[in-house]
């Protein structure tokens, strides 16, 4: 075990960011919001089965942490209020980090 210790210690980080700067097109990644105006907020968030969509004090605010990025608030908001791209860089340092809100 001690080689092991003794190894990481002298090579250091052997990790390193992926080569591509997005995932391929058909990746399901990141949500974004948008204002768009006559947007049932109401009836996207209620399409989200991990509640990481939510209404709150005039703000719609979505949760990474909970996102489970299936898509059913960008079927069901047939405006382009809510998009998925194909992001798969999602990681924070900080939980805070892994709120978007948009006010309505």
């Amino acid at each position: 075990m001690f080689d092991m210790i003794r190894k990481i210690w002298k090579v250091g980080t052997v990790t390193r960011r992926q080569p591509f700067s997005a995932a391929p097109l058909k990746y399901k990644g990141k949500i974004k919001i948008k204002f768009v105006p006559k947007t049932n907020w109401a009836e996207c968030a209620a399409a989200c089965p991990s509640r990481a969509l939510i209404i709150d004090a005039g703000q719609v605010r979505l949760f990474y942490g909970n996102c489970i990025m299936c898509g059913n608030c960008v079927r069901i908001c047939n405006t382009d209020a809510i998009i998925q791209t194909n992001d798969c860089y999602l990681a924070a340092m900080d939980k805070n980090k892994l709120w978007a809100a948009v006010t309505i």
